[in-house]
């Protein structure tokens, strides 16, 4: 390889680099205009928060964060059944939907945040997890909109994570046997993945790129700083395991899609995979 190819690569790795931290910046400001605004203006969604006071004999100090991106078909009945099975704080992230999804959460008073545009999955969650930091949460959980993640296994996420010491566990569809049937393309995706960090981070996962996960204060710390921009769950492992948190899977049962339409097509996949992998091998050689 010539110098010149090498410093032609140089600089296509510098202006990679730079669009990752101006979408980084964004994704920011985004969150801080939006938090800033739900505190001035003390919205209703927000004063109905309780954290840290005695709800039915407990001490609530757990925020479940639902992202949520023209989940029209699907938002109403997700927050319904995590309200009526779990006694946990939520907030839904309204990442710039342009369907009906704000109208619905503003017509049954659930509790929200309204980004003014689409940050995606990463810029959704940050917010969710500054709030979670600002508010003083000592857990937080990631639930999807789609009404995949089944609020029945929030308690047994819940009770690990407060019983074993771990900073992060996931809702895994592999650890054990379990009645999830996905595409031979999804699957050979997700087995990538798991060789892709035990090469980066040393560590085993069964599910990586599970979104059902819940976090400690520590974590939540570190992801209000700091989320990646978009399909961040596999990237989010490599980055606590290299810091040394302690990260566990446990068995889940997901639902199929309760309605709407997936955002992830196998173009995005493979341009997911592609990210994701240029991304980790970059941070493990700096």
């Amino acid at each position: 390889m010539n110098d010149n190819l090498r410093w032609k690569m140089f600089c296509l790795l510098l202006h990679h680099i730079r669009e990752i931290h101006l979408h980084i910046d964004i994704i920011r400001q985004q969150s801080d205009i939006t938090l800033e605004k739900c505190y001035t203006n003390h919205l209703k969604d927000i004063s109905l928060f309780y954290n840290g006071v005695i709800k039915g004999g407990a001490v609530v100090d757990i925020l479940v964060i639902i992202p949520a991106y023209n989940e029209e078909a699907t938002i109403k009945d997700t927050v319904m059944n995590l309200i009526k099975t779990c006694p946990y704080d939520y907030i839904v992230i309204n990442d710039g939907s342009t369907d009906r999804t704000l109208e619905i959460l503003k017509e049954n008073q659930f509790h929200y945040l309204d980004l003014p545009v689409n940050l995606g999955i990463g810029g959704a969650m940050q917010t969710g997890y500054r709030y979670a930091l600002r508010k003083g949460y000592q857990y937080a959980i990631q639930l999807d909109a789609d009404g995949q993640h089944n609020p029945k296994d929030l308690e047994n996420l819940v009770s690990e994570i407060k019983n074993s010491g771990y900073d992060m566990v996931i809702g895994s569809r592999f650890v054990q046997k379990t009645n999830y049937k996905g595409s031979i393309f999804r699957r050979m995706g997700i087995l990538y993945f798991c060789y892709l960090l035990y090469m980066i981070a040393g560590i085993k996962i069964t599910d990586p790129t599970s979104g059902y996960r819940i976090v400690n204060r520590k974590v939540i710390r570190e992801f209000a700083n700091y989320y990646p921009v978009d399909y961040p769950e596999v990237e989010v492992i490599a980055k606590l395991a290299k810091k040394g948190y302690k990260i566990k899977e446990i068995k889940v049962d997901m639902n199929a899609r309760q309605g709407g339409k997936s955002s992830i097509t196998p173009l995005k996949s493979l341009y997911y995979m592609t990210k994701v992998t240029f991304i980790s091998v970059i941070r493990s050689i700096f």
